[in-house]
């Protein structure tokens, strides 16, 4: 009767154990921030997630203070979170000290995976390995107001950089006094932009600033100085004020030239006309030559770390996060565009004629905004006060590229 006893007190411990490791929640912590009004439905996303995969508990943050600062100390303490959001431009510093990891085993399982747009992919692949996956992006292209060019005699929007010039002098009216009543053009005046705006007429003349593999760059060249001194004469023909969407939209400004297509919410708020056809035109980057066109884009990524414990969990999080319905109906409450393709002929994404134009340029050749280079984000604003200083005329294009050439090399140096 003992063993009997001992037996059943036995199986019943099994049991108990069982019990617990079956209801056992792996957890996942993820920093989501930067979601602007859209961080109420990603709670909500991630309560649903909860729901139909209870053998994870997702542990998301959209508020953390200071997360990049906290993300260094986390990682190097071991304790840092598993799924972080990043955009583009800044994933550099974290691929080159070890905080992400190569995500090539997850993503060639993923299903559809050739429906993400292909160079926003190849931009977040250093060394053959795939850091990030986007789930939306923006582009940087060129806005113009339909009827100021109209009014100058001008159908379609230029498609050589000789063209740009000219039909930005005739379309800029200057007043008795000598001051700009109506700028022609005016370019993006950001000093962390200029890198990427420079890279992408060094592109367009099939030269590239610096390859991911560079420990040293040479940017004394002939291209190098006609991007430059192209983009001087635009900044001479329309001043050195910053330019404004608005102004654009309402028809005192005529082109912005490396206009972010992250604000367009904002110009259709101010201008809800702006939505219909006949107002405002998007364009990619006209080139030197007709047909040398790009565009940049800038993208939204998740990255998990390495001193994450639960890899393939985390993945799962991923892998449901962009999952295309979600996408879509993450990015209309997000106001951004989708980075991959198939969302782009879904009724809410062609529901005015501005996000169409927007889509319908979003074809290769893309660039992710900057130089692909893990160093980039540390040398991209010396070099871009170079650039301007070029663009204003204090200084000759040949000596802003002497001078960024230099600051760039120095960077490449360190350990």
């Amino acid at each position: 009767m003992r063993k009997v006893w001992m037996l059943i007190a036995c199986s019943l411990l099994c049991l108990a154990f069982a019990g617990v490791a079956s209801s056992a929640k792996t957890p996942v912590v993820w920093w989501m921030h930067w979601q602007a009004g859209a961080e109420a439905w990603v709670k909500e996303w991630g309560v649903k997630f909860e729901e139909q995969n209870p053998d994870i508990k997702l542990e998301l943050e959209t508020q953390t203070a200071s997360p990049r600062d906290k993300l260094v100390v986390t990682v190097a303490a071991g304790v840092g979170p598993d799924i972080v959001y990043e955009v583009d431009s800044v994933m550099g510093p974290w691929i080159e000290s070890g905080i992400t990891l190569p995500l090539n085993r997850y993503f060639s399982t993923l299903p559809n995976r050739n429906d993400f747009l292909p160079d926003v992919i190849e931009g977040l692949t250093y060394g053959g390995e795939l850091h990030a996956i986007p789930f939306m992006v923006w582009p940087w292209g060129v806005m113009w107001n339909t009827h100021v060019l109209s009014e100058a005699g001008v159908r379609d929007f230029p498609k050589t950089w000789d063209e740009l010039v000219d039909v930005a002098r005739r379309i800029t009216r200057v007043g008795s006094d000598g001051t700009i009543e109506r700028w022609g053009v005016r370019v993006e005046r950001g000093v962390s932009y200029q890198v990427g705006l420079v890279e992408a007429l060094f592109r367009q003349q099939g030269v590239t600033m610096i390859a991911e593999e560079d420990t040293q760059v040479k940017l004394d060249h002939a291209e190098g100085i006609r991007a430059l001194e192209y983009l001087r004469q635009l900044t001479e023909i329309g001043g050195r004020q910053a330019p404004r969407d608005v102004d654009v939209a309402g028809g005192t400004g005529g082109i912005y030239y490396s206009w972010s297509g992250a604000y367009w919410g904002n110009v259709i708020a101010a201008r809800p006309d702006a939505a219909e056809p006949g107002l405002l035109g998007f364009s990619r980057y006209p080139g030197p030559v007709a047909g040398a066109d790009n565009l940049h884009v800038m993208s939204a990524n998740l990255f998990i770390t390495s001193s994450s414990k639960v890899l393939d969990t985390a993945w799962r999080v991923i892998e449901a996060w962009v999952e295309p319905r979600n996408l879509r109906d993450y990015l209309i409450h997000r106001g951004m565009l989708p980075v991959r393709r198939s969302i782009f002929t879904d009724p809410e994404f062609q529901d005015n004629a501005f996000k169409r134009q927007m889509l319908a340029n979003m074809y290769s050749p893309l660039l992710l905004h900057g130089v692909k280079h893990t160093r980039y984000d540390l040398f991209r604003v010396g070099v871009g006060r170079e650039f301007l200083a070029a663009f204003d005329g204090q200084i000759s294009a040949a000596e802003a590229l002497i001078r960024a050439e230099h600051i760039i090399n120095v960077e490449l140096a360190k350990e």
